[in-house]
């Protein structure tokens, strides 16, 4: 059986199917981190088919408002050094994930970040 971890709780991950996906910021900031993530997720939260599916991973409206509550954006996205999101990957593929789908937030920026890949590649592979 082939299984996914949701991105909403990374302590307690459910089954769901294949693949997950997480978005990761090379941050050690907190504040820096969650400007990033918010900076992504604007989007993505005015989209009712988002929305709705965090719903029923347990979010609530009030997680969606402002940019998104800091539940939400921790839940969403792993930041860290490298080392932390290597952990973060790590505990996914223990879990059960069959593979996890690694997305560099690059904070606004255009340019794609290819250092910072390169050295989460050092890590993860």
């Amino acid at each position: 059986m082939t299984r996914i971890i949701s991105l909403w709780d990374p302590l307690h991950y459910r089954v769901l199917g294949r693949v997950t996906q997480r978005y990761y910021g090379l941050t050690g900031r907190v504040r820096q981190a969650r400007a990033m993530a918010r900076h992504h997720m604007e989007l993505y939260l005015q989209l009712p088919n988002y929305t709705n599916n965090m719903i029923c991973l347990g979010f609530s409206d009030d997680d969606f408002r402002d940019g998104g509550s800091d539940h939400l954006v921790d839940a969403l996205v792993t930041w860290g050094d490298v080392d932390a999101i290597a952990e973060r990957v790590a505990a996914q593929l223990a879990a059960g994930a069959d593979s996890v789908c690694v997305q560099v937030l690059n904070g606004g920026s255009f340019e794609f970040p290819r250092q910072r890949y390169r050295d989460l590649a050092k890590v993860l592979f």
